[in-house]
C-alpha cells in the first residue's frame, strides 16, 4: 500500500478548505488544514510538509509573505508549494513564483485543471523524495563501512572531533581511543576463504558493539582493524577495563559454516589526558600502542600509549625513509661467509649476507633493518638486488678460481619474495644472464617463512628443483620442524641453527637435538650444514655425528669480497688440518 502524502492546506474560506481536503484525501493525501497564515506557519515549522497549498489572499499575513517565510525553514527547499488563486493576471502569478511557489491552481477548485495541477505537483514531490532518499543513502554509504555497517573513518573522525572539543572546553571530560588490530587474520582468510573471513569481520564488529555504551562509537578502519571512541571516562582504568572486556568477548569461538575459528586482537589505548595536537593524533597513538603490544607482548594483549612509544614510532618512520633511500642510492652490500666441507676442509661455497653501509651509522647488520624491510615490503627490491649481486659475484669467482666442483652461493629469500608472481622468472633470468649452472645457486628460506604460504611456496620450490636449483631450509630447528611438512617440501639441505651448535657441548638436550636433526636428514636423504661453528671441539663432534659441511667463526666471519678473493687465492685455507 502506497504511503499517504502529507499535505498542508492554508485556506481561510471554510468551504474551499473542506472541498480541497476531500479532493486531496481522495487522491491519497494525509491533510492538515489551517484557517490562517500564523497557524499554517507554525505547523510547517513543526513539520516540513512535502506539499503545501496556500490561498494567495489570507487575512493578516498574505499568502505571498507566508510562502517566503516557509522557504526560510530548514529543508523547505524540497517542499512543493502551490498557490490557490482566482487571480489570473500575469504579474500576480509571476510575483507568486518569485515568492517561492512552484505552481498554482485556480479557483473554482472543481475545475478539471485542478487534477492536472495536482498530478504534476505529486510527481514533483515523489521526485524530491526519491532524490532525498538517494542522497541519504549516499551519505549513509559515505559514512558507513559497507561490510559491517559500522561507522567508517570519516564518521569516526567527526565524532572524535566532537569529543576533542568537549575536552578542550571541559578538561575533566576524558575520552579514549582504542585501536583493535586482529591477530593473524590473514590466516583465517587463507584457511576459510574470503567470504567466511568477511563473516568473521562482521561478527567481530557485532561483538565490539556489545562491549561499549550507546554514547561510544565503534568503527572499522581497515581490513582487520577497528577503532573505538570511548567518551565520558573517569580515568585511564576505565579504558583498560573496556580493553579487557573486548579480549573476553573475542575469545569465544566464531561459528563458520559448520567449523569453528578463534579471534584475538592487540589493542592500543590512547587517552586524551596524555595530550594531542589534533584529534587524529589519537588514532595514530593508539595504533602505535597496538603495534608495541603485538611486538613485545604477543597476541591478545593491550598497551597504553605514552610519549616514549611516539618517539620510537618517529624513529621507525625515519629508519623506513632512510632504508628506502638506501635502496635507491645502492648503499647495500653483500658479505660472504665460507661454507667448508667436513671431509676435505675445502671451501665449497658461500652464504651471501646483506649489510647496509649507512653514511650516518656505518656498517649496519641485518638484525637492525631486515624486520622493518619485511613489514614495509622494502625487502622485495632489496632481495632482488641481493640475488643479482650474488650471482654476478659467483660468476666472477667461478671464472677466476675454476675447480672440478664449481663454487656455489646461498641466497636468503623472504616469504614476500616467494609470493611475487615472477619469483621463478627472476631466478631463471639471473641464471641465464650470468651463465650459471643451476645447482651452484642455493635458495635459502627459513621454516617460519615457509609456513607463511606453504602450498604456494611448495609449488615454486618444485619448479626450482626441477630446474636443478638447490634448496636449503635455513635455521632449522627454530621453527615448526614438522616431519609431515619436511616430507612435502622438495629440499636438498637442512642447515642446523647456530643456537643448537653453540650450546651442544654444554647441554645434553641441544646435543641430542643436533643428533636427531642429522639422523632425520639421513633418513630423508638430505645433506646437512651446521651453522655457527666456533670451536674445534664443536667441529669434531659435528664430524662424528655425520654433518656434511659447516660454517662459522672457526673458519671465517662473513667478510667483504676482497677478503674472499684473498682466501680463494691461498694454496691452503688457514684452518687446514682441523
Amino acid at each position: 500500500m502506497e504511503e499517504l502524502l502529507p499535505t498542508l492546506i492554508v485556506e481561510d474560506d471554510e468551504d474551499q478548505r473542506v472541498l480541497l481536503t476531500r479532493v486531496l484525501e481522495s487522491r491519497g493525501h494525509e491533510v492538515l488544514a489551517c484557517a490562517d497564515a500564523e497557524s499554517g506557519l507554525k505547523a510547517f515549522q513543526s513539520t516540513v510538509f512535502p506539499l503545501v497549498i496556500l490561498d494567495i489572499e489570507l487575512p493578516g499575513m498574505s499568502g505571498m509573505e507566508l510562502c517566503r517565510r516557509m522557504r526560510l525553514v530548514p529543508d523547505a527547499d524540497r517542499t512543493v508549494i502551490l498557490f490557490a488563486t482566482g487571480v489570473s493576471g500575469r504579474e500576480a502569478l509571476e510575483e507568486a513564483l518569485q515568492a517561492g511557489a512552484d505552481d498554482y491552481i485556480t479557483k473554482p477548485l472543481m475545475s478539471e485543471l485542478l487534477h492536472v495541477r495536482l498530478t504534476i505537483a505529486e510527481r514533483q514531490v515523489r521526485a524530491h523524495q526519491s532524490q532525498k532518499q538517494l542522497e541519504e543513502d549516499l551519505m549513509r554509504d559515505a559514512l558507513r563501512d559497507a561490510l559491517t555497517g559500522l561507522p567508517n573513518r570519516r564518521l569516526f573522525l567527526e565524532r572524535l572531533d566532537g569529543a576533542a572539543r568537549r575536552h578542550r572546553e571541559h578538561a575533566e571530560s576524558i575520552f579514549s581511543v582504542l585501536y583493535v588490530d586482529l591477530d593473524d587474520f590473514g590466516q583465517i582468510n587463507e584457511q576459510h576463504g574470503r567470504d567466511l573471513g568477511d563473516e568473521v569481520l562482521r561478527e567481530v564488529g557485532r561483538r565490539l558493539e556489545t562491549c561499549v555504551r550507546p554514547v561510544d562509537t565503534v568503527a572499522r578502519m581497515g581490513e582487520d582493524e577497528f577503532v573505538l571512541l570511548l567518551d565520558g571516562l573517569n580515568d585511564a582504568s576505565d579504558a583498560v577495563r573496556f580493553a579487557e572486556k573486548i579480549h573476553e568477548s573475542l575469545s569465544a569461538p566464531v561459528q563458520l559454516d559448520g567449523a569453528e575459528t578463534f579471534c584475538s586482537a592487540c589493542i592500543g589505548i590512547a587517552l586524551s589526558v596524555t595530550g594531542f595536537e589534533k584529534p587524529s593524533d589519537m588514532i595514530r597513538d593508539a595504533k602505535t600502542a597496538a603495534l608495541a603490544a603485538s611486538e613485545e607482548d604477543g597476541g591478545s594483549s593491550h598497551r597504553i600509549f605514552d610519549p616514549v612509544l611516539h618517539a620510537g614510532a618517529l624513529a621507525r618512520v625515519h629508519l623506513e625513509s632512510r632504508l628506502r633511500l638506501a635502496v635507491e642510492r645502492e648503499e647495500m652490500v653483500l658479505h660472504y661467509q665460507p661454507i667448508v666441507s667436513m671431509a676435505t676442509g675445502e671451501v665449497t661455497g658461500f652464504e651471501a649476507l646483506i649489510r647496509w653501509e649507512d653514511p650516518e651509522r656505518g656498517l649496519v647488520f641485518p638484525d637492525d633493518f631486515i624486520g622493518l624491510a619485511e613489514e614495509t615490503g622494502i625487502i622485495i627490491p632489496i632481495g632482488w638486488w641481493g640475488l643479482e649481486e650474488a650471482c654476478r659475484q659467483l660468476k666472477d669467482w667461478q671464472e677466476r678460481f675454476p675447480r672440478e666442483n664449481p663454487l656455489s652461493v646461498g641466497v636468503n629469500f623472504s616469504s614476500l619474495q616467494f609470493e611475487q608472481p615472477d619469483f621463478y622468472d627472476q631466478i631463471e633470468d639471473r641464471l641465464a644472464r650470468f651463465e650459471l649452472h643451476p645447482n651452484s645457486l642455493h635458495v635459502e628460506i627459513t621454516e617460519s617463512s615457509l609456513m607463511a604460504d606453504l602450498e604456494g611456496i611448495v609449488r615454486v620450490l618444485e619448479r626450482l628443483k626441477a630446474r636443478s636449483v638447490r634448496l636449503h631450509i635455513d635455521d632449522f630447528g627454530t621453527g615448526y620442524s614438522s616431519l609431515s611438512y619436511l616430507c612435502r617440501i622438495p629440499i636438498h639441505t637442512l642447515k642446523i641453527d647456530r643456537s643448537f651448535v653453540v650450546r651442544m657441548m654444554e647441554s645434553s638436550p641441544d646435543l641430542e637435538i643436533v643428533r636427531t636433526i642429522v639422523q632425520l636428514a639421513r633418513n630423508l636423504e638430505l645433506s646437512i650444514i651446521a651453522e655457527g661453528v666456533e670451536t674445534v671441539e664443536q667441529l669434531e663432534r659435528l664430524r662424528e655425528l655425520g654433518c656434511d659441511e659447516a660454517q662459522g667463526y672457526l673458519f671465517s666471519r662473513a667478510v667483504a669480497v676482497e677478503e674472499i678473493d684473498a682466501l680463494l687465492a691461498m694454496e691452503s685455507p688457514p684452518w687446514e688440518g682441523l
